[in-house]
């Protein structure tokens, strides 16, 4: 028997719900029952939580993905929601078997040398849901955080044609906030184009997001910049337009603080590197799922008299304001 070690890196990620006119929707439910629940309901099998659906045309090549397992439930360290989702490319080799109608589970067992040559594989990548955290296992070639948005969203809507549209936004680290604060707030951020926005999506959202969305939408190329100037004087404020940014479809955020230090904001978003095991060239899928829950409960953990999230998984104060407010 071989051992030895790989790296992971787990981004954290906010969640917002957003409903049929793109108004944030403030209520208590937490996302890992509302996915729990569409789960049980109406994706029985992989061809139910499948994205694209199985049942339009697929380009060959494309990204597609699915929530692998035959049945969830809620862990019992975080009592957070762990899905295992399942990525790989239209029209290519599977050494698993392909994705079939009715299947419920498909065994995703890999070795790591199978990452160098993934194209005859389906992959896999683990997320734990709690409260308004999403916690994602970055793996490469998993396409990103928007094919899981539209899955997630996609088997919502399958359980209720009324239920909310998810929307996930970085999180930035305590160490950013600080450093704003230390260097007497931001004068100007700037962004590039990552998508074509139409801002009647986004008519509800804050003035910073309308703005954003109307310029975005203007432009042709993704190669354009924007910027705001004199933006904000406060770390709270200046990381909010952060989120913003992200939500209007711009990209590569950077500020310029107000001692002239610049900075990139992704060199200062929530996420951690963790270590896993490797035995016979597998990856402990266990070692990340503890990990993964370990994670949660360091952001949820008083540091300082300071925590990114409470226990049920919410920013921080953020949950007892709106269940004193219902």
């Amino acid at each position: 028997m071989s051992t030895s070690s790989i790296k992971r890196m787990f981004t954290l990620k906010m969640i917002r719900l957003h409903g049929h006119r793109g108004a944030q929707v403030v209520d208590d439910v937490p996302v890992e029952s509302m996915v729990l629940d569409a789960l049980g309901s109406v994706a029985s099998s992989i061809d139910r939580r499948h994205y694209p659906p199985l049942d339009r045309h697929i380009e060959q090549g494309d990204l597609c993905l699915f929530v692998n397992g035959e049945s969830w439930k809620l862990r019992k360290a975080s009592a957070g929601l762990m899905l295992e989702l399942g990525f790989y490319a239209k029209g290519r080799r599977y050494a698993q078997g392909t994705v079939a109608r009715g299947a419920r589970k498909i065994v995703l067992a890999k070795s790591v040398q199978d990452e160098i040559s993934p194209n005859e594989y389906i992959d896999s990548y683990r997320i734990l849901l709690k409260g308004r955290a999403l916690i994602v296992e970055s793996v490469r070639g998993s396409g990103g955080i928007e094919p899981l948005r539209r899955l997630l969203n996609q088997i919502l809507k399958a359980h209720d044609s009324n239920s909310e549209t998810l929307e996930f936004s970085n999180v930035a680290s305590g160490e950013l906030e600080q450093i704003i604060k230390n260097s007497l707030g931001v004068s100007k951020v700037t962004a590039s184009l990552t998508r074509r926005v139409d801002p009647s999506e986004k008519d509800s959202r804050s003035y910073f997001a309308k703005t954003l969305s109307g310029l975005a939408s203007s432009f042709s190329t993704n190669k354009a910049t924007v910027s705001l100037t004199d933006v904000q004087t406060t770390a709270k404020r200046a990381t909010r337009i952060l989120h913003e940014f992200e939500e209007a479809g711009l990209g590569a955020v950077r500020l310029v603080l107000g001692n002239g230090r610049r900075i990139t904001v992704s060199d200062y978003l929530e996420r951690e590197e963790v270590v896993i095991g490797v035995t016979n060239g597998t990856p402990n899928l266990n070692e990340i799922e503890t990990a993964l829950e370990r994670y949660f409960m360091k952001l949820s953990k008083h540091n300082g008299g300071s925590r990114l999230l409470d226990n049920n998984g919410w920013p921080a104060g953020e949950h007892e304001e709106i269940c004193d407010a219902s």
